[in-house]
């Protein structure tokens, strides 16, 4: 792997992104209607707003591509964010340092990229609002206040969504709110030298429910699965949605097996709620993986979350 080229504050600057519990598609509405309208305002086949982690850029919201992320040595973005102006490569062919990444070479074959830097809350660049293109393209100077400007409504709207806790759709909390309760359960639990568990539960086929249904029918479903959640669990269990068909459990002086438990009360939950007019074809199924661990001051509740989702096995 090439070795990466790092801001000199870097350290701080991923805190900043941690900090935002942004690391991955959001699907938020409004970072979405930033995208589209970027694009089709400079006429591009791509625009994306990204965050960038230690080793991958994460395409939070993106216009025209499926991508999710892509290494961070293979990001334009990564050069970008060493600056607060907006980066500018009129033809990705005539410059040497990108004539050679992933996406010049291979598909999707770009050849032209404007990107500007975004900040945290904290003043802290975490990543781009930038535009791509399979031709190259002559970028004006009010093309560039024009991306500066969006890039500004963008860092709006992930303050937005930063100091937001609870997710809109379902009433849950939501990843960041979460992070932000967790702390204080774990912190509980250590002092009273209680263990924790942790599930993590994903909607089977959802990607299919939107496809087939339409999304006003798949709000409906994460609408009664989250409802469904919320009987199923006791009122001192933290539970969210992380976005997407993702829900997570923490619960404190409970074991794991007891949270596979939680599978049948959701069953039995979720027919209950299903209401008459919700097409038979939609079938409310899941997954779940759980795990148990005792809590401690280094605790990285990130890798506690991928060891849960390396548990998750079907329903039976």
């Amino acid at each position: 792997m090439d070795q990466i080229k790092l801001p000199n504050i870097e350290p701080q600057r991923l805190q900043a992104v941690k900090d935002l519990c942004l690391t991955q598609p959001t699907q938020d509405p409004g970072l979405d209607r930033i995208t589209e309208l970027t694009a089709r305002l400079f006429n591009t086949e791509i625009a994306l707003i990204t965050i960038m982690t230690r080793d991958k850029q994460l395409f939070i919201s993106a216009f025209g591509t499926n991508i999710a992320e892509i290494p961070r040595q293979d990001s334009f973005c990564n050069e970008a964010i060493f600056h607060e102006q907006p980066l500018v490569i009129e033809d990705c062919f005539q410059d040497k340092r990108f004539s050679e990444l992933p996406l010049v070479k291979d598909a999707p074959f770009i050849r032209f990229y404007a990107g500007q830097p975004i900040k945290s809350p904290s003043g802290f660049i975490i990543g781009t609002l930038c535009i791509l293109d399979s031709k190259p393209k002559k970028f004006e100077h009010n093309e560039l206040r024009n991306l500066q400007d969006l890039a500004m409504i963008a860092e709006n709207q992930i303050k937005y969504i930063a100091d937001t806790t609870t997710d809109d759709l379902t009433g849950l909390l939501n990843r960041r709110g979460f992070y932000g309760q967790a702390r204080k359960h774990l912190d509980l639990a250590m002092r009273s030298e209680l263990h924790a568990s942790l599930a993590i539960i994903d909607l089977n086929r959802f990607k299919d429910i939107n496809n087939e249904f339409g999304h006003a029918f798949g709000d409906r479903v994460l609408r009664i699965f989250a409802d469904a959640l919320t009987q199923s669990t006791r009122k001192t269990d933290l539970v969210a949605r992380f976005g997407g068909d993702e829900f997570v459990i923490l619960s404190i002086d409970k074991h794991s097996d007891d949270l596979y438990k939680v599978r049948d009360r959701l069953k039995t939950a979720i027919a209950q709620l299903r209401p008459l007019d919700l097409p038979q074809a939609i079938n409310i199924d899941f997954c779940i993986g759980a795990l148990e661990f005792k809590p401690t001051a280094e605790l990285d509740l990130e890798a506690v979350l991928a060891d849960a989702i390396q548990c998750i096995h079907n329903p039976t």
